[in-house]
């Protein structure tokens, strides 16, 4: 007990420090008048993400990875609405074509390094599939918060990280000293339904907080739409962090990285974001 009192002490001090740190990029960004600094720390983050990704997988190669990260800092620097205006297409319809344009610069690479070897060749193309899967799988969610910054303030985004982390802390605060029943020990062994629920608590007080200090964006919802996001943000905070917990028992690793003492690495940390964002996104988008 001893051991885990300290480990927790140890985590919210250094989760302090890094909520002081976001917020010193926030009030960077409103000197600056734009989310400048709020979307390249995005955009680093995510770039370390896909690299542990790639290196959990195995992948040594430098082309994809370089490839697979370069297509992330398309991804948030492609000025999608200008890309939008110039070529007649959609975000989406950019969003897809740097994904193929991905998988394409990988089997082009791929077609002229084709080793003579049977295992490199395996090798070669899991490479590939693997990088264009870190891309869609990290990138392209983690857009959803850089757009959220752009057109709902970095106030807001914060807002939503926080909504998510609250989650994830609630979860493990209650887990922690409640938790029995375990929802999926083969995946998370220390998961429980106890910990979910003191997630779900968490995550709407924090809602209903914002509502009522008149938070633009949550205002305008009613009671059930706040409670229908806030069930649906603390579900997509779970499976994120489910996700990445199967991912790192697919290849025998504790953590994706070690940025952080007792967090892990880039994409521990955003492992809760990844299915969050893209809800958050889209229901705030859906109150108006």
């Amino acid at each position: 007990m001893d051991w885990c009192d300290r480990l927790m002490r140890k985590r919210i001090i250094i989760g302090t420090c890094l909520l002081l740190f976001l917020t010193g990029i926030a009030f960077g960004d409103q000197v600056i008048g734009k989310p400048v600094l709020t979307v390249v720390a995005i955009l680093l983050m995510t770039m370390l993400a896909q690299r542990e990704f790639l290196r959990m997988a195995g992948v040594s190669l430098k082309v994809p990875l370089l490839l697979t990260v370069g297509a992330g800092a398309a991804a948030f620097f492609g000025r999608w609405q200008s890309m939008s205006q110039t070529l007649g297409t959609s975000t989406s319809d950019y969003l897809l074509l740097l994904t193929m344009g991905l998988m394409f610069g990988n089997l082009i690479w791929a077609t002229f390094h084709l080793q003579k070897n049977e295992t490199a060749k395996v090798e070669t193309m899991q490479a590939v599939a693997v990088s264009v899967f870190a891309f869609v799988y990290i990138a392209l969610p983690m857009g959803f918060l850089q757009l959220i910054a752009m057109q709902n303030g970095v106030a807001f985004a914060a807002l939503m990280v926080l909504t998510s982390k609250c989650g994830d802390m609630g979860g493990y605060l209650a887990g922690t000293k409640f938790g029995r029943h375990r929802v999926m020990p083969h995946v998370s062994p220390k998961k429980s339904w106890e910990g979910s629920f003191g997630g779900l608590l968490l995550t709407l007080a924090v809602l209903f907080a914002a509502k009522a200090w008149g938070v633009d964006g949550l205002a305008q919802g009613s009671t059930g739409q706040i409670l229908l996001f806030g069930f649906l943000m603390n579900v997509a905070t779970q499976m994120g962090d489910f996700s990445e917990s199967m991912i790192k028992r697919c290849f025998a690793v504790k953590d994706s990285g070690d940025i952080l003492p007792t967090f892990g690495g880039a994409l521990d940390i955003l492992d809760s974001l990844i299915f969050a964002m893209p809800v958050a996104a889209f229901f705030t988008c859906a109150m108006g």
